[in-house]
């Protein structure tokens, strides 16, 4: 303690400002969240993937609590059950909130985990910069654009597994120190390289495998073009490879046989589904939602970052953070010009085209239009390794901004010491400094919305449901709405579920979940022919031994919820009666 708080003592005043504004920042970004009570209020409320995310975060302490096995649980996707290691689970993350969840609950160590995530990649960013840059001020800006790029603004909202980047930094590190400078004794390296390894398995196997994908593919193209050097380096790298796998290799191993215990790996996404969650060359420069300014340009680029499903093509702007803006790029420009002739710069340069090139996605798209040019991405989406399976092409712009951050912070560096700070010069770069950072503002702070738990989900209403037996909610829980898992855990897994958002495990193509599903599509404008399969559903009714169904009458609106009780009187044979709010059927059969 004694020592730790003399290394304290030792921290200059102006880094304590540096990682003051990036902890201010971080909290403003949801103050309004903050100030109405983030025990009850998330971000973005309850939307899209939010409620699965406090499933998991509060599953992992129960069932340390209770004895259970963290990695599986019979709880969700009834009668079968899911392996978490393969989804986006965090474990790691949810086990070191478990005090916070366990004493304040999964609304608080959500929002924590939110701001934390702004917090830390800004943070990494700007020490590990350090290595190449000298001036603060520069790496400050380097951690500006790492820890609040517009990607991580927009995954913010609903994917904290997404945005938590602090090992990142710390891995492009590890990865300049094995293949360039070659300064650190081995045993240093290793495990470094360990922490930040096994860190991330612990927060997202996804990102995780996305920068094993950029550093792999750079790392081999410098090789086959530097060959000689390659040589020369490789005594070292050889003899770093058998601590990294001494230190990281049981956690590797351990969680990849985890991994592979699911029925269903990885998200298992359809490729038509996110062919446009990619990049588009005019998504670049033309802003989107989670950007403040739009600087009078109408088309948003929001508009070609889409999912598509059978109702037609949506604007996703939580995936789309492409976005750089003409400034940035600028500024990207003249610093990798400055700095062409150094070492570091080139290989960052490469890896920044692998991570540009992967983001663009099967086909090169301009302005909304597809091109014919296929791009590595095609191949990739259609392998059936584990790990490719589950991705989106536009999350690869993390690696991007992160490196964007770290070459213009060198750039300005580099101008620092060629031109006075009075100059013309500088005065430019300085012009260039301020205008991205107003093209990138986002639109902060967010005021965020009470989790919307249904008042039925009370402790009498519950004590009537038979512990541990299986309750079927509409909406069922299945990709893109995880409204069920979150009144679950809110109600301390009283109940089981069927369903889940649980990828390739999920019971996607049951029946029952398809007429409910069809239901759920009925929105105005909408054309959806519904065709129930009464006989198919009560034997998932059965397969599953529900006893309870509950279908409370918000969210979702009086067409959909109408369709619901419709379908579910019809199965049951008897109608609902009214509680709180809610339709129930209690003490069924099955």
């Amino acid at each position: 303690m004694v020592k730790l708080i003399s290394r304290l003592s030792r921290v200059s005043r102006s880094t304590w400002l540096v990682l003051g504004t990036y902890l201010f920042l971080s909290l403003f970004a949801a103050w309004g969240t903050w100030i109405h009570g983030p025990t009850t209020y998330l971000p973005s409320g309850m939307g899209g993937d939010g409620g699965q995310f406090i499933w998991f975060l509060k599953w992992i302490p129960y069932a340390i609590v209770h004895g259970l096995n963290p990695n599986q649980s019979m709880y969700l996707n009834m009668p079968h059950g899911v392996t978490l290691a393969s989804l986006t689970s965090m474990p790691l993350l949810g086990l070191l909130m478990s005090p916070i969840t366990l004493t304040f609950g999964a609304a608080l160590s959500y929002n924590i985990l939110a701001a934390l995530a702004f917090f830390g990649s800004a943070t990494s960013a700007y020490f590990v910069a350090k290595r190449w840059v000298e001036w603060k001020p520069a790496r400050y800006f380097a951690g500006l654009i790492f820890g609040f790029s517009p990607y991580v603004v927009g995954q913010n909202t609903g994917h904290i597994f997404l945005t938590t980047g602090v090992a990142f930094p710390i891995l492009l590190l590890c990865f300049d120190e094995l293949c360039n400078r070659q300064e650190w004794s081995k045993k240093k390296l290793a495990a470094i390289l360990a922490i930040a390894v096994v860190f991330e398995i612990g927060v997202s196997i996804e990102l995780l495998a996305d920068a094993v994908v950029v550093i792999g593919i750079t790392a081999i193209g410098i090789a086959l073009v530097k060959r000689k050097e390659a040589l020369a380096k490789w005594p070292y790298i050889r003899s770093v490879l058998p601590w990294l796998a001494l230190y990281a290799g049981p956690f590797v191993l351990g969680y990849c046989l985890l991994y592979l215990q699911g029925a269903g790996l990885g998200a298992a996404r359809e490729p038509l589904t996110v062919a446009n969650l990619s990049a588009d060359l005019a998504t670049f420069i033309l802003p989107g939602a989670n950007q403040l300014f739009h600087w009078g340009i109408h088309a948003s680029g929001d508009n070609y970052v889409n999912f598509t499903v059978s109702s037609g093509n949506h604007p996703d702007f939580v995936e789309n953070g492409a976005y750089v803006g003409l400034p940035l790029l600028l500024l990207l420009g003249i610093s990798i010009k400055l700095l062409w002739n150094k070492k570091f710069v080139r290989y960052m340069v490469s890896a920044l085209g692998v991570s540009v090139i992967i983001a663009l996605g099967a086909y090169l798209r301009i302005g909304g239009h597809k091109t014919p040019l296929i791009l590595p991405f095609f191949f990739m989406s259609r392998h059936k390794a584990v790990f490719f399976n589950s991705m989106i092409a536009i999350r690869y712009m993390d690696f991007a901004f992160l490196i964007i951050g770290l070459l213009v912070a060198a750039g300005l560096d580099e101008m620092r010491k060629r031109y006075r700070l009075r100059s013309k010069q500088f005065g430019l770069a300085a012009a260039a400094v301020i205008l991205t950072v107003l093209t990138l503002l986002p639109p902060w702070p967010l005021n965020g919305s009470k989790i919307a738990l249904p008042a039925w989900f009370n402790s009498r209403n519950l004590s009537h449901v038979p512990v541990r037996s299986t309750l079927l909610t509409f909406p069922m829980a299945h990709d893109g709405t995880g409204w069920p898992m979150m009144w679950q855990a809110l109600s301390d897994f009283k109940f089981n579920i069927p369903g889940a958002e649980a990828g390739g495990q999920a019971i996607n193509s049951a029946p029952l979940l398809l007429d409910l599903n069809a239901c759920q599509a009925l929105v105005p404008g909408a054309n959806v022919a519904f065709q129930p399969t009464y006989a198919a559903d009560r034997a998932d009714m059965k397969s599953w031994h529900v006893r309870t169904i509950v279908a409370p009458d918000s969210p979702l609106s009086t067409q959909q919820i109408g369709c619901a009780v419709s379908l579910f009187t019809r199965i049951t044979g008897k109608p609902p009666i009214k509680q709180d709010h809610a339709f129930v059927w209690l003490n069924l059969p099955y």
